[in-house]
């Protein structure tokens, strides 16, 4: 087994507010914390700004209304909720001592795809590539790192939506990806940074994760002396882990072997799934996720009838809207929770969540 990951780390993240479309200015909040400059701005006065810059009338008193507005409610005024035009995203940056490039049109799939390329350009600038997405909407996000196991090639997109995170992405995957296909791309770097390094580092936290993942999971009670842990045991690996393991052994024996697990496991890790890596790479808090599904725009959190892990408590669950309210229902959970699977309040499900214990995760013995 062969891997390397790098990213650039060492920074406090700063988020896309609740209820807003502040993605481009929390990105650029994050390269100034990456590259630990500009410390003393603030995302409402990035905002603030470039409100400033499109709209002529605006008034001195109005913006700083707008940030006294976010500094007591956390979201920002209906006069500063704004969007970026991507027109104007290299010259704004570059206010801020950034010289921001983009990526014609016509090389940006060429570039993006091309992963040697895209790490050197990460290495040389020594700042992030800003990638602007096409999902349900157009989304600005960073490319922070990149790493391959074995074969398989990957970046860190750092997505400023709260619950989102940091997650590795298979580079051959962003062609068809839900969330991050590419749509623009711009390549950054710092005229005034003096806190870089000579190559990224070592992303620790999650080839720490990595190195342990040859584990079984399950909730306190499953002891892996026994050569047959439950079939239940399996119930919070991921679909194309599991499709695997069913072919071996019908789901009606109710048990399988730890070898037979370690077995598909190994062949998982070969196939460049991203549905393996999404165990290792969701860092989002299960209070951050439920704030965000509490967001207005919860649907590029988790896109409705899609699931999501929550690695806490080893549950999937997917979210959708009935009769006008945000409702969430848990599809998958361990055993011994006490959860209903129907379409529950976000926070009937937040309630009843916190009231499981959090699951704990073993190693298996190898006897």
């Amino acid at each position: 087994m062969e891997y390397d990951f790098r990213c650039f780390s060492d920074y406090e993240r700063v988020e896309q507010p609740h209820n807003s479309y502040w993605c481009w200015a929390a990105s650029l909040m994050n390269i100034f914390r990456i590259l630990h400059i500009h410390e003393d701005v603030s995302i409402c006065d990035v905002a603030t700004q470039y409100k400033k810059q499109i709209d002529i009338t605006v008034s001195e008193d109005e913006l700083r209304t707008c940030c006294e507005a976010f500094s007591r409610q956390g979201t920002p005024t209906n006069l500063c909720d704004i969007t970026i035009d991507a027109d104007h995203l290299a010259e704004f940056y570059s206010r801020f001592s950034l010289h921001c490039e983009e990526i014609p049109t016509e090389e940006l799939h060429g570039f993006i795809y091309d992963y040697e390329a895209v790490t050197k350009q990460l290495e040389e600038k020594k700042a992030p590539i800003v990638l602007m997405c096409q999902g349900a909407v157009s989304h600005i996000t960073l490319i922070i790192g990149f790493g391959y196991y074995n074969d398989c090639k990957y970046y860190l997109i750092s997505d400023p939506i709260a619950g989102m995170s940091e997650k590795y992405i298979r580079v051959s995957s962003l062609k068809t990806h839900d969330r991050y296909k590419p749509l623009r791309a711009w390549s950054c770097a710092s005229e005034v940074a003096t806190h870089v390094r000579t190559e990224l580092p070592k992303d620790t936290k999650f080839t720490e994760k990595l190195a342990v993942f040859r584990r079984v999971f399950e909730h306190n009670a499953l002891s892996f002396s026994d050569p047959k842990p439950p079939l239940n045991a399996l119930s919070v690996f991921s679909s194309d882990f599991q499709k695997q393991l069913v072919n071996e052994n019908p789901w009606k024996s109710k048990t399988i072997s730890v070898a037979t697990i370690l077995s598909a496991l190994e062949a998982l890790q070969r196939s460049c799934s991203d549905d393996y890596l999404r165990s290792l790479t969701d860092y989002a808090p299960i209070n951050t996720l439920i704030d965000a599904l509490r967001n207005k725009h919860s649907e590029l959190v988790i896109p409705p009838n899609k699931t999501r892990y929550l690695e806490e408590f080893a549950t999937e669950i997917v979210h959708g809207l009935q009769a006008g309210e945000r409702k969430i229902k848990p599809v998958r959970f361990p055993n011994n929770y006490s959860l209903s699977k129907e379409w529950q309040s976000v926070d009937d499900f937040e309630d009843a969540l916190k009231g499981q214990p959090k699951i704990q995760y073993v190693t298996p013995k190898n006897n």
